[in-house]
């Protein structure tokens, strides 16, 4: 009976437990090995998700697509979309063609058909223009002009800012003229490669050679469009009609005097002009 109860000793005794113990041990590294295999597996699958997470991409009608995150839906009037690198456009539903989603690509950073950079987006905006007047009426002179303005943009259609510029009549014995003044735009869809708008400036014009000490009226309406379709500005191209106080020497005969005096007198200058340049 000792023997039995030794040779059971023997069976289920220490060589029984390390046997056991070793059975443990592996069953743990097999499990820890499949929790590791199931944890990077996860680990790879939200990782290939945020890679291929579709986003919105918006086609327009004429044919530019922009990819990015819709933030803004007005129904039946405006979507508004960001794209990867910050830029905010706003399109009008009846310029959209079709949106879909799409896997981020290389190129969705961008845009396709149109500038990378929002040219009607809201905040600090300026323009450069030169153009010629042909006189008109009776006090019309002929002149070349240059215009700097700088300004904000209030949203996608309305601009507003104040510019300097350049005028000097073709006609000998005119000063050159120095305007500073209010200037004010309207654009219309502002989705379109090529973009109508009006433009308004009102201020006061400058005699140069009188050490800028007589300022008179200058007013320029104006009605053209942005061509839309390069990387970081648009062009301009407008026609318009260009008022300005303008000193005039005029012929007077005084009374019981023989000849002839030159009367210096303000008088209003009207030109029809053409204006070419660049917003940027």
């Amino acid at each position: 009976m000792r023997d039995i109860l030794n040779n059971e000793k023997a069976v289920f005794g220490l060589p029984f437990f390390i046997s056991t113990f070793k059975d443990s041990e592996d069953y743990l590294s097999l499990r820890m090995n499949k929790s590791i295999l199931l944890l990077t597996f996860l680990l790879f699958s939200l990782f290939s998700f945020g890679q291929n997470k579709l986003q919105e991409t918006i086609h327009l009608n004429n044919g530019t697509v922009v990819s990015g995150t819709i933030v803004e839906y007005v129904p039946n009037k405006t979507y508004t979309i960001v794209t990867a690198d910050g830029n905010k456009f706003v399109f009008n539903v009846s310029d959209i063609a079709k949106i879909t989603w799409e896997a981020p690509t290389k190129s969705t950073n961008a845009t396709s058909g149109s500038p990378s950079k929002n040219m009607f987006s809201e905040g600090y905006h300026g323009f450069v223009e030169t153009g010629i007047g042909a006189g008109m009426g009776t006090y019309g002179l002929d002149m070349f002009k240059i215009d700097f303005v700088n300004g904000h943009r209030f949203n996608e259609n309305v601009f507003v800012g104040g510019g300097v510029g350049f005028r000097q009549a073709t006609a000998s014995g005119f000063p050159s003229f120095i305007p500073l003044y209010a200037n004010g735009r309207y654009n219309l869809t502002p989705s379109h490669n090529v973009v109508p708008f009006a433009s308004l400036s009102a201020g006061v014009a400058f005699n140069s050679t009188d050490g800028l000490n007589e300022g008179g009226l200058v007013i320029n309406p104006a009605v053209g469009v942005h061509i839309n379709k390069f990387s970081s500005f648009m062009i301009n191209a407008s026609i318009g009609y260009d008022l300005m106080d303008v000193p005039f020497y005029e012929p007077k005969t005084l009374p019981d005097y023989p000849f002839v005096t030159l009367s210096r007198r303000i008088r209003t200058t009207e030109a029809f002009v053409f204006n070419v340049g660049i917003t940027f």
